[in-house]
């Protein structure tokens, strides 16, 4: 009996060393997860960041500019507007219904889009029964962002500059609507604005019949 005694408590030993070393392996296993989650979050966060980065460098060279800073101009023949922006700059018309003009040369690669810091312009036929505060509600209203808007003159045209009441990336960023000819324009400043976007907008002008 005595024998048996000793055998069971030997068992009940090796039971715990059994236990104590699974539950230790399960830890390991557990601790190597958590340190793997918490790499893949670091490289993740310092890629974005850095991307991000890359859009404020773009800002600050932008906001260098000064008065005596030499201004080119881009003509649009389809659409009859004269676009002009600082030389060193980037224009992109091979559709002159959405030009771009950006700091900084287009790369494919580019998150989040070759042309995140580029003013935009876009051109469409306005709908006979729409006024563009119809299309600006309904853009913003598909969107589901709410905004504030206000008048401004753009190439002697009055039209309307919105801003997007929200937070995150890209949010506060203006647009702006002028209507000619028939034409919605609505230039963007995507996520590159700088106060030179306004210059450019102050300098935007429509092409008359003897242009």
């Amino acid at each position: 009996m005595i024998v048996k005694k000793i055998d069971y408590v030997k068992l009940i030993i090796a039971n715990k060393l059994l236990l104590n070393m699974a539950f230790d392996r399960a830890y390991a296993k557990r601790k190597i997860y958590i340190i793997l989650i918490i790499i893949v979050v670091f490289v993740a966060g310092f890629y974005l960041y850095a991307q991000r980065g890359e859009i404020n460098r773009g800002t600050d060279e932008k906001e260098t500019l000064n008065e005596d800073t030499e201004w080119v101009s881009y003509n649009n023949e389809k659409f009859g507007y004269i676009l002009k922006y600082p030389n060193g700059w980037y224009l992109y018309s091979d559709n002159p219904s959405d030009v771009f003009v950006q700091p900084k040369e287009e790369n494919a690669n580019a998150i989040p889009g070759p042309h995140s810091d580029a003013m935009e312009i876009s051109v469409i036929k306005m709908e006979e029964d729409k006024t563009i505060s119809d299309i600006i509600n309904d853009q913003y209203k598909k969107a589901g962002v709410e905004f504030n808007q206000e008048p401004i003159n753009i190439g002697g045209i009055e039209g309307f500059r919105t801003r997007s009441v929200c937070e995150g990336l890209g949010c506060g960023n203006p647009e702006w609507f002028v209507g000619n000819n028939g034409y919605l324009y609505n230039i963007k400043s995507n996520l590159g604005y700088s106060d030179i976007f306004d210059k450019i907008i102050l300098n935007f002008s429509f092409k008359s019949d003897n242009q």
